[in-house]
């Protein structure tokens, strides 16, 4: 298992790593905001109905989930840097051809190749950060490439608005992932040979599908998967449907809702370093855990806020709460020993995504039902769960660190 200590010495290809991770993970994210973002012109080209764009949508986080698997376990050995090269080439190649597209059928396949890509990324990343960043910044290292999340949001809002009536635009610029992940095979690469692949099997550490959940590791897994799946339905029940409310319900235009969403990106932006920072202090479990209850506390007073001035204050709060979910990865890495280290985090993580399948989904009926307030009332339900999962899995986190140190200690 690498380690977190104080003492560790990083490598001199860091500042290489955390440039081509950063805008690798921001343009994997960008391609994800992107559809949302030309949905209306992407449908209006094709003569799409509302549920057929909404599949383009969720076919993405349907390949994400099934490349996170696939592409987690495959670097164990092929190396992580190898796997983040080569998604990053395909959703670039990807995000070309779909500028280009007008066949409904082939967007889909299209989408969920690059779904493919997306949900690889993950695990890698943080894996290659993990790695080159070992020291005492080793979590504000991850938390800066992870916080290409909010930053892609906001580029890509930005595009779109640069192109207003030509979409094919927005699709092209995410080309450019080709080049960061070009520039990534500069980095030495970490592919096992078979003869370290025996080795680590004779002392027994498997690269087996199911090693994730050998021993005390299932219930790592089990939980971290569940933590995942409450932070992933939160982020996209309020990512979906906040920008609704704030016209419906509190009768904003778009342009002024749009820049209530901007100041909500940046207080996510920051909250992402302080978080990490907490990690530092009170370990990354906990962090997590304080993360995931403030969300569900500043969501509540969020929606309670009478008018629209102090929304416009307050969003921000939530948001920077919001940004724990950088804790997800930077706990479910630090959980698992180095050989299935992007397998098990990557895993955790993009399994979790089932969580922002489902969840606009549920938040749309209940919305219907009763009120868009009512719908977004599911996401501090959403967190609340989430952190009463969170003390399990510091519990065995916790156990997995005393089995590690000890196994560490008898070689």
């Amino acid at each position: 298992m690498s380690t977190n200590s104080e003492n560790a010495t990083p490598s001199k290809w860091r500042w290489l790593v955390l440039a081509t991770c950063f805008l690798l993970y921001m343009f994997g994210n960008y391609s994800s905001y992107a559809m949302g973002l030309t949905m209306v012109p992407v449908r209006e080209a094709m003569g799409l109905d509302t549920a057929a764009g909404g599949m383009l949508s969720s076919v993405l986080m349907f390949g994400a989930v099934i490349g996170c698997v696939l592409a987690g376990r495959l670097a164990s050995t092929w190396g992580s840097r190898n796997v983040i090269v080569a998604s990053g080439v395909v959703i670039g190649i990807c995000c070309i051809v779909c500028s280009q597209l007008t066949n409904y059928t082939a967007w889909i396949v299209v989408r969920f190749i690059n779904g493919l890509a997306y949900g690889a990324q993950l695990g890698p990343v943080v894996t290659l950060a993990t790695d080159h960043w070992a020291g005492k910044r080793q979590n504000m290292a991850t938390a800066f490439i992870l916080s290409s999340f909010p930053v892609s949001g906001a580029l890509a809002a930005f595009v779109t608005g640069l192109f207003p009536d030509n979409y094919a635009m927005v699709w092209l610029l995410c080309g450019l992932a080709i080049i960061p992940a070009l520039l990534t095979l500069l980095v030495p690469s970490d592919r096992l040979t078979a003869g370290q692949v025996a080795a680590k099997a004779d002392e027994g550490e498997s690269v087996g599908f199911g090693s994730i959940f050998a021993g005390n590791l299932k219930f790592v897994t089990i939980f971290a998967i569940i933590v995942s799946f409450m932070n992933m339905a939160g982020v996209w029940a309020l990512g979906t449907w906040l920008p609704s409310w704030l016209q419906i319900e509190r009768g904003l235009s778009t342009e002024i809702m749009a820049n209530f969403s901007m100041v909500n990106y940046l207080g996510g932006f920051i909250g992402y370093f302080f978080w990490s920072w907490l990690g530092k202090k009170i370990t990354n479990p906990k962090s997590l855990i304080v993360g995931y209850f403030a969300t569900a506390a500043t969501a509540i007073i969020y929606f309670l806020m009478p008018g629209t001035d102090l929304l416009f204050y307050w969003g921000p709060v939530v948001y920077f709460c919001q940004a724990v979910n950088v804790m997800c990865s930077i706990t479910f890495a630090a959980a698992f020993p180095r050989l299935i280290r992007a397998y098990g985090a990557g895993t955790c993580f993009n399994v979790g995504r089932v969580g922002s399948i489902i969840s606009p989904y549920t938040t749309a009926i209940i919305g219907t039902a009763f009120g868009l307030t009512a719908g977004l009332a599911t996401v501090p339900v959403f967190y609340a769960i989430g952190g009463l999962f969170g003390f399990g899995l510091n519990r065995f986190v916790k156990k997995q660190e005393r089995i590690d140190a000890a196994e560490e200690a008898g070689k």
